[in-house]
């Protein structure tokens, strides 16, 4: 699920179950929240990028477990910082730009603020209109492809399905705002494999079993 690209959006929060997806050693399965720029030079977009993951060749051969991470790229350069994260089931994330100083925080469950991204650290964020992702990611050397969230297709819905919650951004006076679906677009480039399903007003289900996915 992402929102439409605008230069007014200066934050994202969601709710996110958090899973631990069974994935190999070349594989990757996350979910989160996103902040990019929509810029067509390559040298200049930059993302920030939030939530759970499971990556063992990333984060040492064998780690199975779900770590929290906090991802950040500028004009194509990546960076990545992880926290080990003990048993949760929701993850509460916001990602506000300071009214201020213009820089970029990480604020867990609604009050802890975890640190920040000083805002020359990105040129296309500063400058261009921004588009907010939410939902999970997967990613496979080779097929099959691995689980994403848990492994349940979102249309079986609650207690079965993964989910995002409480899904909102920020506008340009830095107020807080629900995303309605009717003004999202929702996404998946392999439905055969994971799909979409939206929840009330206020959430969505994500997520599949992966496997040959014909890509």
């Amino acid at each position: 699920m992402r929102s439409s690209p605008s230069a007014k959006l200066t934050g994202v929060q969601a709710d996110l179950s958090v899973h631990n997806p069974s994935v190999s050693n070349q594989q990757f399965s996350a979910g989160g929240v996103h902040i990019q720029s929509m810029t067509e030079a390559i040298n200049q977009t930059d993302s920030i990028k939030t939530g759970w993951m499971v990556q063992p060749s990333l984060l040492g051969v064998g780690d199975t477990q779900t770590h929290a991470y906090a991802k950040w790229t500028s004009g194509g350069n990546k960076r990545l910082y992880e926290y080990n994260v003990p048993r949760f089931r929701a993850s509460p994330q916001r990602n506000p730009q300071d009214s201020n100083t213009g820089d970029w925080w990480l604020q867990y469950n609604f009050e802890k603020l975890m640190g920040y991204w000083p805002k020359h650290l990105f040129t296309g964020l500063q400058s261009s209109n921004r588009e907010m992702p939410w939902g999970g990611a997967v990613y496979s050397e080779s097929s099959p492809s691995p689980v994403m969230g848990s492994g349940r297709f979102a249309e079986e819905g609650w207690r079965y399905a993964a989910f995002v919650a409480n899904h909102a951004y920020m506008d340009e006076s830095h107020n807080l705002r629900f995303a309605y679906e009717k003004d999202l677009e929702a996404y998946s480039d392999t439905p055969m494999c994971y799909r979409f399903a939206p929840y009330m007003d206020f959430g969505f289900f994500y997520g599949g079993p992966g496997g040959n996915c014909g890509t």
